[in-house]
């Protein structure tokens, strides 16, 4: 399966390539510096399957294997639980598993999505609403060994 790595230079942009890569996940980097709904557009328009998107800041675990095989008749994105540093909590959301068929309404819909929060309002489309998913299942690790700088980057 294909994983998309999104990256604003985060330190941990190697170590999360390298844990999918032991996972079996044929990565694609996307790295230029860019505003935020450029970055994702330019992940959907590359997606032309079943995929995930995951920001360079998730180490994943072995969990991670399971993303994609448990999907339920009607569920077009699944959203994935994670432990978050900075909320020193579970929390749900990324990395994301997209089915064509997320892809495709989405290529669909470009014009609407926001330019702060494009992935939220992605999954708040219209076509979208009851057909995205989540699972409770801890798919690795957010916020690991990142400075201030790039928190901030990531935040503004």
């Amino acid at each position: 399966m294909k994983a998309f790595v999104t990256t604003i230079g985060e330190r941990t942009t190697q170590l999360c390539i390298n844990q999918l890569c032991k996972f079996g996940f044929e990565i694609f980097v996307l790295d230029l510096e860019e505003p935020w709904i450029d970055k994702y557009k330019r992940f959907i328009a590359m997606a032309s399957e079943d995929c995930i998107k995951i920001d360079a800041d998730i180490i994943v675990n072995k969990n991670v294997g399971l993303m994609g095989c448990d999907i339920k008749d009607g569920e077009y994105a699944i959203a994935h639980s994670y432990y978050d540093l900075y909320q020193n909590d579970l929390s749900t959301g990324g990395p994301i598993f997209y089915t064509k068929k997320a892809i495709d309404i989405i290529k669909q819909n470009f014009d609407k999505l926001s330019m702060a929060r494009p992935e939220t309002s992605a999954m708040r489309l219209p076509e979208m609403r009851g057909h995205v998913g989540r699972r409770n299942v801890c798919i690795g690790t957010h916020g690991i060994g990142q400075d201030n700088e790039t928190i901030k980057k990531g935040y503004t």
